[in-house]
């Protein structure tokens, strides 16, 4: 019964909510630079993690991972002074009612951590 409920509840923990991130400041030094720079910092960065990139306006990419089986997809909205990661879909990572696999967030915090370097190497 004990060994059930461990089960259990390491099950639970593969699944967390929604990873989003909002209104992520861009580093003071790297506020200065043209759009043309923080979108460049942004396209390495997700390189970097292995997302491909497409540019659907100013101001607007979406990125997308793959591996094995899984998918994931996330819009990422930049200005001068801010970005954000908003979750778009996911294929084979469990999502259910605003809730997904720990891998979904796990890859997009080390995107944002990622954007957060190159933005600060890129404004000095």
């Amino acid at each position: 019964m004990a060994l059930t409920a461990v089960l259990g509840l390491g099950a639970c923990n593969r699944q967390q909510p929604i990873y989003t991130v909002t209104d992520h400041p861009v580093p003071a030094a790297a506020r200065t630079l043209p759009m043309r720079s923080v979108e460049q910092a942004i396209l390495e960065a997700a390189a970097e993690k292995r997302w491909t990139v497409d540019r659907v306006q100013p101001g607007l990419m979406r990125a997308t991972q793959k591996w094995r089986t899984h998918t994931m997809t996330v819009n990422i909205r930049y200005d001068q002074n801010r970005y954000g990661i908003e979750h778009v879909t996911t294929s084979n990572l469990k999502e259910r009612g605003g809730m997904v696999h720990r891998a979904y967030n796990t890859n997009v915090k080390a995107l944002e951590d990622e954007i957060e370097r190159r933005l600060y190497r890129a404004g000095y």
